[in-house]
């Protein structure tokens, strides 16, 4: 990205620009993604998958983006790179993103972060993914690929492109994460000629987008959920219900008790 004939980052390596993709799983790589028993219910009465706003997200370094490098205030090239950090970082912070777990097995860490002893985990494969989406939107604008775990204090990030969606800090390493995402809504950049400090970036989220923080994709559950699995710590009846939900539901699928009883 360039401000006339100047570099907005100049430190930027070539392999971080705009043809950058994430590296995505095996075709049959294991997938899960853990929950309550609220949101298992409204996933099968809506057939649907949540894509959340980045923004929102728990993690206030989520789309983290390297700032510029310090230049003297109002240095032309000092304004293009602040113009293109303040750019990229809204775009990114206004990004959708779901968010699952590549293990061939449970995670007792997983399960105690996403769901309490009424949660349940559904078990998919990175190929049923993407088919549980495309096979109702073939053009679905989305990128998947594998999480990056990073310490930013001394790596500069990538910053163009999925990067920084396809990133976060190291701590997280343990969630094993793989990731489906959508591009923000239609963005503008707006300039205060008679202030040139001033640079704003406005993005217009639909009303669905603002008022549910996020939004709601159709998906194919038939082809995307291979298992449920109760939580370690459930009880029988609790097993029951949930087999009685998806047996009132369109999917016909297996309701097993969690490895780690």
């Amino acid at each position: 990205m360039a401000f006339g004939d100047q570099r907005l980052f100049p430190s930027d390596d070539s392999a971080w620009g705009e043809s950058w993709q994430p590296p995505e799983p095996d075709a049959t790589a294991t997938l899960w993604r853990y929950m309550s028993f609220a949101k298992f219910c409204s996933l099968l009465e809506r057939q649907q998958l949540f894509f959340a706003l980045v923004s929102d997200m728990a993690d206030k370094f989520e789309g983290f983006i390297s700032p510029p490098t310090s230049r003297k205030l109002g240095d032309i090239v000092e304004r293009a790179e602040r113009i293109g950090w303040i750019f990229l970082r809204e775009i990114t912070q206004n990004a959708l993103i779901n968010c699952w777990t590549e293990a061939d097995h449970e995670s007792s860490l997983m399960w105690t972060s996403y769901a309490n002893a009424e949660g349940v985990a559904i078990r998919t494969t990175f190929q049923d993914l993407q088919a549980s989406l495309f096979s109702i939107a073939p053009t679905l604008p989305v990128s998947f690929g594998k999480v990056a775990y990073v310490d930013h204090r001394l790596k500069e990030l990538p910053r163009f492109s999925h990067a920084p969606l396809f990133h976060k800090r190291v701590e997280y390493r343990g969630e094993e994460e793989v990731r489906a995402t959508l591009p923000s809504p239609p963005w503008e950049v707006r300039l205060d000629l008679e202030n040139p400090n001033e640079t704003n970036v406005l993005i217009t989220l639909d009303s669905d987008v603002a008022k549910q923080r996020g939004r709601y994709i159709s998906a194919d559950l038939a082809i995307l959920i291979k298992e449920v699995v109760l939580h370690p710590h459930s009880e029988a009846w609790f097993g029951r219900l949930v087999q009685s939900v998806v047996d009132r539901s369109p999917i016909s699928v297996h309701v097993a008790p969690s490895s780690l009883r």
